[in-house]
């Protein structure tokens, strides 16, 4: 993903919720990058029009689940828009030395990750979400760093009125 995108580039991931979309997800906030979550059942038109409204201009997905669920059709309407990414072949790039590398970090990965965003603008954006499209251009919401760091388990975040 390094390799793939620039620091601060807004990154689409087109998962299901899945440990592959929680890795990728840290990934791409450990490197920089702002990860734009896209939802599939918004339909071809709906992808891309979020990919332009996000400024997202490569995606992230797997194979193995658009093949699964059939949706083939779907990401080739998406590819003509934006680059299509497929974890699969990620993987085949990562080699011996990546690995160790990973393995060693794993040792100490609270004072790692605090180091990686240590210069971090508490104001940049650390994930962006879309509404549905159901009632037009889907928006985008841009959560900023400040709100998302130090969130922990049962935070509320907002409470809804009682009726």
């Amino acid at each position: 993903m390094r390799r793939l995108t620039q620091p601060g580039e807004h990154v689409g991931l087109l998962l299901p919720n899945t440990v592959a979309l929680a890795v990728s997800f840290l990934a791409l906030q450990y490197l920089g990058r702002v990860p734009a979550m896209l939802n599939i059942t918004a339909g071809a038109q709906g992808l891309q029009r979020a990919c332009s409204t996000g400024n997202v201009k490569r995606v992230f997905t797997s194979r193995a689940f658009v093949e699964k669920a059939g949706f083939e059709d779907l990401i080739a309407a998406l590819a003509e828009h934006v680059d299509v990414i497929y974890l699969e072949d990620l993987r085949a790039g990562i080699g011996l030395r990546e690995k160790l590398i990973a393995l060693l970090r794993t040792r100490f990965p609270v004072s790692h990750y605090r180091r990686q965003i240590a210069d971090t603008d508490p104001d940049s954006p650390a994930v962006i979400l879309f509404t549905s499209g159901s009632e037009g251009t889907p928006r985008a919401w841009c959560c900023r760093t400040a709100i998302c760091v130090g969130l922990r388990p049962g935070t509320l975040l907002y409470r809804f009125p009682a009726h």
